[in-house]
């Protein structure tokens, strides 16, 4: 009986299969004929729609290669670029499926025209006043908003959104004129830029507490643009590409280049990423180099490029098919370090070093996650959900965070093992600011930045407060491991307040000034927030004007320098030399935050002469730089000499301060 059972429901399954393959097909036949596409099924009209679009990408992709190469060749030119550095040096890389755009302005010339830095250093700088009307260029999009409505959690609608932000203000006075001693690169037209720059709306400047020298560099996660943007919201640089294409993680590389990785959008939520490729931009130039392979998986959230190596350290997603989950596919992430050619040199198996143990996977719910649509694949598990790999390139080592494991990882680059982990999967014993032992510091983490030795940065998405009903709030935590005793405190933290709260994406960055830049991506806010919890600047983004649910999405913003930055570690600009204590010491920054210690030069120069001169390494990262330069008594007079100090960074750029130092003699 059993068995008869057992064959009828067997029957009525494939008749049920039957019926739905018949009606499939007949869809399919009903779209290839023309008619009105509304009767189909959506997902069947999701994976017909990506089909066509990959063909469609791909055929485009392959005439812009050949009428590329045809044009190279008519012209002379190689098939590779050189990634240049400011002082000249260029550095070829190897002849790959390399795609290089460069910007044509009205004049049918390069808007750029220098081959090299070289050639740019020896013009005269351009002081481009940002508050005057920019010229309209040639290139760009659009400006379009792509719909997609973002499923938010439950108690979110308690929650304020817009409505405790003040007004934008009103921008610098008449009188401000913000110059620029570097020549940047923008291609947005007129009608575009008005409308961005409307849209950034700067609600909060304490310049007393702000730090005034920074200057904001983002992109979006559905809009083709990656802006760069003064502390007004003036718009500086821009990069714009083709519709449903955006750039995720910008990063520096130098003072003039960003990596990122470029996506290519498909139309359709369960289509949203077709393609995805590391993507090089020379913000003076506007050159890009996009280096195209076919990973296992696809990139995701985090990408670095080391020039001293020229390679590409990247996040890749796949799915492991059952493994070890009975009815499961279980998402894992890999870390593949790419040279220039698009080959794997070196690779970090997820899924052999952070296995998926079943009683220990506990992401956003139970259902089908986002990510796992991206595949076709049914009962997934996202089980890592990486989302940084920050490249520690002087120490060779590698800091994962994964979010659905609230867990991140020091990764031994040259040996391919892991040294230790804080969180729910580490080996660290963990306790909160008041010294008590807890089961997990933060929660669905993003950003982990280290910011000292064995000190780390990262952003907290969903912070419980017991004293506030347990209503989750975003917060910069500021963590101390002790590898030794296998331990990890908390040190101190800031909450944002309400409405400044991410339950997805976000970011945090320590500033030279002690201040520290949160991306809160579900708000679409910017803000920056000083040690003691006093906000020094933000910015707002209204919502898109395409209806309830839609938002820019500012993954992350990076915050850089025009010139190196220079402080005396008094504090003060006034200095007393004596004849047994002739020493300046300073406090020094790059530029640009990187992950490589970049070679520095201090020249002091009393008059017009040179009287001291010391050469040193930037630490990494922001982390302070402290430099002991030794003065020469001889070569002061008694009494008041005004002093100029100067610092020039591996680009070729130049930060100065001005000090009075009196020579007690």
């Amino acid at each position: 009986m059993r068995r008869h059972a057992f064959l009828g429901f067997l029957g009525v399954l494939c008749a049920v299969a039957l019926i739905y393959m018949m009606q499939f097909s007949t869809a399919l036949f009903r779209r290839e004929q023309g008619p009105d596409t509304g009767t189909l099924k959506r997902k069947e009209l999701d994976l017909l729609d990506l089909q066509t679009r990959l063909r469609k990408w791909e055929a485009e992709l392959d005439l812009r290669h050949k009428a590329l190469h045809n044009k190279e060749q008519q012209e002379g030119k190689p098939s590779h670029v050189a990634l240049e550095t400011r002082s000249g040096q260029s550095k070829q890389n190897s002849a790959g499926p390399l795609h290089v755009e460069t910007a044509i302005g009205p004049d049918g010339k390069p808007i750029v025209e220098a081959d090299n830095f070289a050639d740019l250093a020896a013009k005269p700088l351009i002081e481009a006043v940002v508050d005057e009307p920019l010229p309209p260029a040639t290139a760009g999009t659009t400006l379009k908003f792509p719909k997609r409505q973002e499923n938010l959690p439950k108690w979110a609608d308690k929650l304020p959104l817009y409505d405790p932000m003040p007004k934008c203000l009103s921008g610098p006075p008449p009188s401000h004129k913000t110059r620029l001693t570097r020549r940047f690169h923008i291609d947005i037209p007129g009608p575009e830029l008005a409308k961005l720059r409307k849209a950034l709306c700067v609600v909060r400047y304490n310049k007393a507490i702000a730090f005034n020298e920074a200057i904001n560099l983002f992109s979006f996660r559905y809009l083709p643009y990656l802006l760069i943007v003064d502390l007004y919201g003036n718009i500086l640089a821009s990069h714009t590409m083709d519709y449903l294409t955006t750039l995720v993680a910008p990063k520096w590389v130098n003072s003039t280049t960003i990596s990122a990785i470029q996506k290519r959008y498909g139309e359709a939520p369960a289509s949203w990423v077709a393609r995805t490729v590391p993507f090089l931009w020379n913000v003076e130039t506007g050159r890009t180099v996009e280096v195209h392979f076919k990973p296992p998986g696809f990139l995701h959230h985090d990408i670095d490029y080391s020039p001293i190596s020229q390679t590409f350290l990247t996040l890749h997603r796949y799915v492991n098919k059952k493994k070890n989950s009975p009815g499961y596919n279980v998402l894992f992430d890999d870390i593949f370090e790419v040279n220039m050619e698009g080959k794997a040199i070196w690779h970090f198996n997820g899924s052999y070093h952070i296995p998926y143990i079943e009683g220990q996977w506990t992401a956003a719910g139970k259902h089908p996650d986002s990510d796992c649509v991206d595949f076709r694949v049914r009962w997934c598990r996202d089980h890592m959900h990486g989302n940084t790999v920050f490249w520690d390139q002087e120490e060779n080592v590698i800091y994962y965070n994964a979010k659905h494991t609230d867990s991140f990882w020091k990764l031994d680059k040259a040996n391919t093992k892991i040294v230790w982990a804080v969180g729910r999967y580490g080996n660290m014993t963990l306790y909160d600011k008041n010294g008590h032992r807890v089961e997990k510091l933060f929660k669905k983490s993003h950003g982990i930045e280290k910011i000292g030795d064995n000190h780390f940065l990262v952003f907290d998405n969903v912070y419980k407060d017991v004293n506030n009903n347990n209503i989750p709030g975003s917060r910069w935590l500021e963590m101390e491991v002790d590898p030794v005793k296998k331990v990890a405190r908390e040190k101190r933290f800031w909450v944002a307040p309400p409405p400044r709260y991410a339950h997805q994406m976000g970011d945090a960055d320590r500033m030279p000034n002690g201040n520290t830049l949160m991306s809160i991506t579900s708000t679409d806010l910017l803000t920056e927030a000083s040690m003691d919890g006093k906000i020094a600047w933000e910015m707002s983004l209204p919502a898109p004007p395409h209806g309830k649910g839609g938002k820019w999405w500012i993954y992350h913003a990076e915050r850089f320098m025009l010139t190196p930055l220079i402080k005396m570690e008094s504090g003060e600009e006034n200095v007393l030399i004596r004849q047994g204590d002739a020493t300046l010491r300073l406090l020094l920054w790059n530029t640009v935050r990187v992950r490589y210690r970049a070679k520095g030069t201090v020249q002091v120069w009393r008059s017009a002469e040179v009287i001291a001169t010391a050469a040193f390494t930037f630490e990494i990262n922001w982390i302070t730089t402290k430099l002991k330069v030794d003065i020469p008594v001889d070569r002061l007079e008694c009494g008041l000499n005004v002093l100029t100090i100067k610092c020039t960074n591996a680009d070729d750029i130049t930060g100065e301060l001005p000090v009075n130092a009196r020579y007690l003699c």
